[in-house]
């Protein structure tokens, strides 16, 4: 895949369809997006990517209905280290603390393994404890 997602022409015409509705709650769009992603078969990477995003909104909105239901879709292995830190911090506010280490563990070593210099993998871990 060259980095540019293309919906067919069914999943983009639904897509539209619920956008040009009055109702764009935050709820909606993310049920709308699950069943549009399901359906067109969004592979894993960008899946985990659209994931992280909308767990990270939630977390910022407070929106634990939101956040619940996100985190049902969390795939078993993850590999994009936003998600785990979002996972992290989700796990955080619900006060699990093997939860939290275990992500955030797994953030760290996503990190590392994406990294080539230590003063930039030292630079987004102290932005992300900073901003955790």
């Amino acid at each position: 895949m060259n980095g540019k997602l293309i919906l067919n022409e069914e999943a983009a015409s639904e897509l539209e369809h619920h956008f040009k509705s009055r109702d764009h709650s935050p709820k909606l769009v993310c049920e709308i997006g699950s069943e549009i992603m399901t359906k067109i078969g969004i592979p894993d990477g960008y899946f985990q990517k659209i994931l992280a995003q909308i767990i990270g909104c939630a977390l910022t909105m407070n929106n634990y209905d939101l956040l619940e239901q996100m985190m049902t879709m969390v795939p078993e292995h993850i590999t994009w280290d936003i998600l785990a830190y979002n996972l992290a911090r989700a796990y955080g506010r619900q006060e699990n603390r093997a939860q939290l280490l275990e992500f955030l563990l797994h953030w760290l070593f996503l990190l590392v393994k994406q990294e080539n210099s230590l003063s930039a993998l030292t630079s987004k871990i102290i932005w992300r404890i900073l901003n955790f």
